[in-house]
């Protein structure tokens, strides 16, 4: 990796499924076959500008969707993300990306497969919207998010402070 392009980012499991236990303020909270997603971050700091959006839980009524009439769960995961970032010569780079597993194939819109665009404010609205032009799936995807939901600061990694709570 190259210290250039930070921060590197990477999903590894967008529609994972997860068992296990986990121990919080003196509470265990069990968990048998729960949507699951794990990615992994690094670098010495985030982008200028950052945003992600991840689901993994999604139901309907199965009758209306061709599928499986013993469960209403819907095979599908939806995963955004991008910012801008700064590369060498004092340019700024805007990327992103929105992908979709839909009941075991991936698609996935990025700049370099077709047109990514995305509108964020600073919270409660986020809108993205990928078209793949290439490969063997083309395909048209828009994610929009609202929320009124105050949400929480993040702790994140900054060049001048090290680890600061400074975004939501």
């Amino acid at each position: 990796s190259y210290p250039i392009f930070e921060p590197h980012w990477q999903v590894t499991m967008a529609d994972g499924r997860a068992s296990g236990t986990i121990r919080w303020k003196n509470t265990t909270y069990e968990f048998e076959n729960a949507p699951f997603y794990a990615e992994k971050n690094w670098g010495g700091a985030f982008p200028i500008k950052w945003y992600w959006c991840q689901c993994n839980s999604f139901t309907l009524n199965a009758s209306n969707h061709n599928l499986d009439a013993a469960t209403d769960e819907i095979p599908l995961s939806v995963t955004a993300g991008g910012g801008t970032r700064k590369v060498p010569l004092g340019k700024l780079e805007s990327l992103g990306m929105v992908s979709v597993h839909y009941n075991g194939t991936f698609y996935e819109a990025t700049p370099w497969l077709g047109d990514m665009v995305w509108e964020i404010s600073p919270w409660g609205y986020w809108k993205m919207v990928g078209n793949c032009t290439q490969g063997e799936i083309p395909f048209f995807v828009e994610l929009e998010a609202i929320t009124s939901v105050p949400g929480v600061k993040l702790r994140a990694p900054t060049i001048s402070e090290g680890m600061a709570y400074f975004c939501r």
